[in-house]
């Protein structure tokens, strides 16, 4: 019980964090990692996640837009007149990120062990868009 309330606790506060002061780096609100993962994801999706005035799409330069990423990868749909991303799809993005991450670990040290590891956590669509998203890393 007490690590739920954790998770949640943290989910929230990189929410609400990201929403309120949206103009911080990716970086000072998700680790290296999960910002290199959600870049690839905006610029593949050629998602609109910034301030139109101040970048184009498929960019990811602010927290702000990397929470409002997180939420499309859980749902939101980011239309104009949807307002803010709430809790729940917020949440189910940043599983969704969670499982990203450890995939893209574990294809730096094995691609059978990333392979294995996404078959037992994973639908097959979620499988290949994972494994596109590796694969356009230059990391790799």
């Amino acid at each position: 019980m007490t690590l739920k309330v954790l998770v949640a606790w943290f989910i929230m506060y990189r929410l609400k964090l990201g929403l309120k002061v949206d103009s911080l780096p990716v970086e000072d609100v998700f680790d290296d990692l999960e910002a290199t993962v959600l870049r690839i994801v905006v610029m593949d999706m050629n998602l609109d996640v910034e301030d139109a005035e101040t970048a184009e799409p498929g960019t990811l330069k602010t927290a702000g837009g990397a929470v409002k990423a997180v939420a499309m990868l859980g749902g939101h749909l980011g239309r104009k007149g949807d307002g803010d991303p709430g809790l729940e799809t917020f949440g189910s993005g940043t599983a969704v990120l969670a499982v990203m991450r450890k995939f893209s670990l574990a294809l730096r040290r094995n691609l059978k062990q990333a392979i294995i590891m996404l078959v037992g956590e994973m639908s097959l669509s979620m499988i290949l868009e994972t494994v596109w998203q590796a694969f356009v890393w230059d990391g790799l």
